[in-house]
């Protein structure tokens, strides 16, 4: 099982959005993309938000069945989340110096009335903020992966008749 994690900086602004915006951009390598929006915090200040996306996470998780009957208990999902040192340290800490980077842009900083919530000095410093800021971007594969669940023309096996084509039987 894997997602693609997002690691986000947000800073207030006094600045008034009358609409939410919306930036997406791709680094060059495509190991991350981030992706900036406002939101309407009251009706007074608003949020800019900066995130990226590990696109090519190493990182693997598991998931695992509690009933047979999936109407009765949810499976227990655990993505591990930058578990894989290459997500954390190259992609992660990466990440996190370029939203830095980005949050202080001259594009940015006209609109913000504070600094980002963090300023990173050292390897150690960027590691735990990857990990204390870590989250979902919704975009979960590979629970259902080619060879242990279904067969390479996607048909589970065991089960006549029932296929699975969609994101979870990507790796």
């Amino acid at each position: 099982m894997k997602e693609n994690s997002r690691i986000e900086a947000s800073t207030n602004t006094d600045y008034q959005f009358s609409y939410v915006l919306q930036v997406e951009g791709v680094k060059e390598d495509f190991i991350f993309i981030p992706e900036g929006a406002s939101a309407l915090t009251s009706f007074n200040a608003s949020t800019i938000v900066i995130a990226s996306k590990i696109a090519l996470p190493k990182s693997k998780g598991e998931l695992e069945l509690n009933n047979t009957d999936p109407r009765k208990k949810n499976p227990i999902v655990e993505f591990n989340y930058l578990e894989n040192e290459v997500d954390l340290e190259e992609e992660g800490a990466e990440t996190v110096q370029l939203l830095e980077k980005i949050a202080m842009s001259m594009s940015i900083t006209r609109f913000t009335s504070t600094r980002p919530q963090h300023n990173s000095s050292s390897s150690g410093e960027l590691r735990n903020y990857c990990k204390q800021n870590v989250g979902t971007h919704y975009h979960y594969h590979g629970g259902c992966t080619v060879g242990s669940v279904v067969d390479k023309d996607y048909k589970v096996q065991w089960i006549k008749g029932l296929r699975v084509i969609d994101g979870a039987s990507f790796w």
